[in-house]
């Protein structure tokens, strides 16, 4: 039985408890020891396009975090951007800046060549890490590097986490998103239905947690991974769905739906499921 309910950040309130602290800048140290560096503020900034970049990690470096560049641009961009990012923060510590690779072979020059010109944080990412892609980049980033930082990922289970930790990363990226739809799929906004190649920035539009959000970056890359058609919808394979086992279809109800609903990766859906409508 599944009695997990999906929850966001709106949904929780931490309570609040006494404290002697009297000054949240002097009163409170949350600097984190991540070995071949120290963290002021410990946390990262996504290594996504719309996301870090050379004013995102400039950003992040001001207030004691660390901005990881993303790899969807050509190798010189990135170099680029690394060396700008280093300019802009006036760094002399390479670790205060990461950079991303991914695990095709062309992605080991990508390494090299940012290597080459002082990056010591690589982030090796890709939407599934747990791996033979992922171990065998992760052990040829080592034969060819004694000084680097690994931060390897995406997992959501541990022993994806374990795996990596032995294959040898030094930090694990843990959650994986929900996927993507391809060209030509319907999307609902809230103004009518819109392929999804016309969905565009400032179209508000129903996400597959139920909730209308903003648009407020569009991307289009090409992608080579198997593509699945689920109830005349075509899907990458870790694109979720919210169904219910057929086994508590006789229990369950609308009071009830959210203790038996589950999501589901497409690749893992088998007739065994029912397809839910979210509402």
């Amino acid at each position: 039985m599944n009695n997990e309910i999906d929850i966001a950040y709106n949904d929780i309130h931490i309570e609040s408890q006494y404290t002697e602290v009297r000054s949240r800048k002097t009163g409170v140290d949350i600097t984190t020891d991540m070995d071949r560096f120290k963290m002021k503020l410990p946390v990262f900034s996504a290594n996504m396009p719309q996301i870090t970049e050379e004013k995102m990690a400039t950003c992040m470096y001001d207030n004691g975090g660390i901005g990881i560049l993303h790899r969807f641009c050509s190798i010189d961009k990135n170099i680029e951007m690394f060396i700008d990012s280093m300019s802009n923060t006036e760094l002399t510590d390479p670790y205060c800046v990461g950079v991303s690779i991914g695990v095709q072979e062309d992605e080991k020059q990508r390494f090299l060549d940012l290597y080459k010109v002082g990056a010591r944080l690589f982030c090796i990412d890709i939407a599934h890490g747990h791996s033979i892609m992922m171990k065998e980049m992760i052990e040829w980033v080592r034969e060819n590097s004694s000084d680097v930082c690994i931060i390897a990922g995406n997992v959501a289970n541990a022993e994806g986490a374990l795996d990596l930790a032995e294959w040898g990363a030094d930090i694990i990226k843990v959650g994986i998103g929900p996927g993507c739809y391809v060209k030509g799929t319907k999307i609902k906004t809230k103004g009518g239905y819109k392929n999804i190649e016309r969905i565009k920035e400032g179209d508000v539009v129903l996400t597959h947690r139920g909730r209308y959000k903003k648009v407020v970056k569009t991307t289009n890359r090409k992608e080579f991974k198997k593509i699945y058609s689920i109830n005349g919808e075509k899907c990458t394979n870790n694109h979720e769905f919210y169904v219910v086992h057929k086994k508590y279809q006789r229990v369950v109800n609308d009071d009830n739906i959210e203790q038996y609903a589950e999501w589901i990766p497409a690749e893992k859906l088998t007739k065994d499921y029912l397809l839910l409508k979210n509402k």
